[in-house]
């Protein structure tokens, strides 16, 4: 549930368009209530992340198995099955990768990681 009461205090979650969350807060004052925000994270809809260009290629390399590991397809067979130079391929599918991992990577706590050789070297 987007809202959770405990101890006469609510906590709400609200997604919506940052004009509409401005809005919110304004009848929040309007009607003098006493809140305050923990944070503002900014999504975006998934949708709006990637060209068509882009997902339809990057649907394409999942498809052929290009992300399994190991790969089950050469970037060259991704490249040739939707029609374009390989380099080209290589650009878009690197664009892709790189909003994707900053997407997900902005939503993720900055906390310290502790690194265990070990435990690396089995992964």
């Amino acid at each position: 549930m987007p809202v959770e009461i405990a101890n006469g205090t609510a906590r709400i979650d609200v997604t919506a368009p940052h004009e509409r969350v401005a809005e919110f807060g304004r009848m929040l004052r309007g009607v003098d209530a006493n809140f305050h925000v923990e944070y503002v994270q900014q999504r975006l809809n998934p949708d709006e992340l990637l060209t068509d260009r882009q997902r339809e290629i990057l649907l394409e390399a999942v498809d052929l198995g290009y992300y399994e590991v190991p790969r089950t397809c050469t970037l060259t067979e991704v490249a040739d099955h939707v029609g374009i130079p390989k380099s080209t391929c290589s650009e878009v599918l690197q664009r892709v990768e790189r909003t994707v991992v900053r997407e997900f990577v902005d939503g993720l706590p900055r906390t310290p990681i502790s690194f265990d050789a070990e435990t690396a070297r089995d992964s």
